[in-house]
Parts: structure tokens; sequence; C-alpha cells
């Protein structure tokens, strides 16, 4: 049986805040959302016999460099890299989701957005799939996505409540989970 490596990146950490609004910190919502993330992969995977592995960039509060991050990925030849981060703008009505994806990216990684825009796309803020040049996107050699799951200023959003990101995390495994089977339209059952 084939086994699955996925890593998980929760941005920044460490001397590294993300952005910050009122007593919230990016680096520990993401933080938090990774972890949970790969709580509830292993757990769907486990009831699919499939065999997940995850891996992590950081699980505490450390810095880790972007090259790292990107390095840990190869050297574990992850099968998918997920970046999980917290959006920021000056402009406070903003909402909602982006999956963002390398310019120059793979089919793979264009499957991997289309099932995430899939799953996020169903919310009313979704702000769609984009193509932006981050260096954990360009340096990775494996179907790679950053998730920003929400602005730290939305006040639609209580960043503190363990259901909140649990119903995110929950929705980032099951994007991967369609992944490993195949896709959307190829998943059994």
């Amino acid at each position: 049986m084939k086994k699955y490596k996925i890593m998980i990146d929760p941005g920044h950490g460490g001397k590294d805040p993300g952005c910050v609004h009122k007593n919230l910190q990016e680096k520990d919502i993401t933080l938090a959302t990774s972890l949970l993330v790969g709580g509830f992969l292993i757990q769907k995977s486990m009831k699919l016999g499939l065999n997940v592995d995850c891996i992590y960039t950081r699980s505490s509060d450390t810095y880790v460099t972007l090259a790292a991050r990107a390095g840990m990925a190869n050297a574990n030849k992850a099968d998918v890299f997920i970046s999980i981060h917290v959006n920021a703008e000056p402009n406070k009505k903003a909402r909602g989701k982006e999956v963002i994806v390398h310019p120059r990216r793979s089919s793979q990684t264009d499957k991997l957005a289309a099932i995430f825009r899939h799953i996020f796309g169903k919310e009313e803020n979704f702000r769609g799939v984009l193509g932006r040049d981050f260096y954990v996107l360009r340096a990775t050699f494996m179907p790679a996505v950053l998730i920003e799951i929400g602005f730290i200023h939305d006040e639609n959003i209580d960043w503190t409540k363990p259901t909140v990101l649990a119903n995110i995390a929950n929705k980032i495994a099951e994007g991967i989970i369609i992944y490993l089977e195949g896709g959307i339209n190829e998943r059994k059952g």
C-alpha cells in the first residue's frame, strides 16, 4: 500500500508573528489549525484505508525559514504541500478564503486547487484561486497550495473558538483526501 506523505506548513512562527490584530497573531492560528488538519487527515485516511503520514514544518512556536520549509517538503519527498495562513488587508471589509498557487504550477497543483475551489467555493466570500510567486510554492517539487483561511480582522470569525478552527481544518483535510483518492470526479463512494 502506498504511503502518502503530506507536508503541512503552519505559516510564520517564533520571531515572525505574521499578521496581528488586537490580541491575535497569525502564527498561533496557523499552528492550531495545521495540527487539527493533521489529526483529521489521519482519522479520515484510516477510515478509508489510506496510509497517510503527516509531516509538519513546525509543531510548536518556532521560527522556520522559507527555504527550510520547502527543503523539508522536498527532502521528505512529500506527495502534497499545504501551507496555511491567515490574511490581512488595509481594507477592513475584506472577507473570505483564498487558495494560492504558483503561476508556473503543475497540472497536479491545478487539480488540488480545483478541489479546494470546489470545497471553499460554496462559502459566501470565497475569493478564488490566485496565482502568486510565493517562495514555498516556487521551491517545492510536489503539488503545492497556500491557503489563506480568512482575514484576521474579520469580526465574523472568532479565531479563539476551537470549533471555528476545527471546521476550517476539517475542510482542508477533506480536500487532501479527495485529491489522494483521485479528485472530485474519480472519488469512490
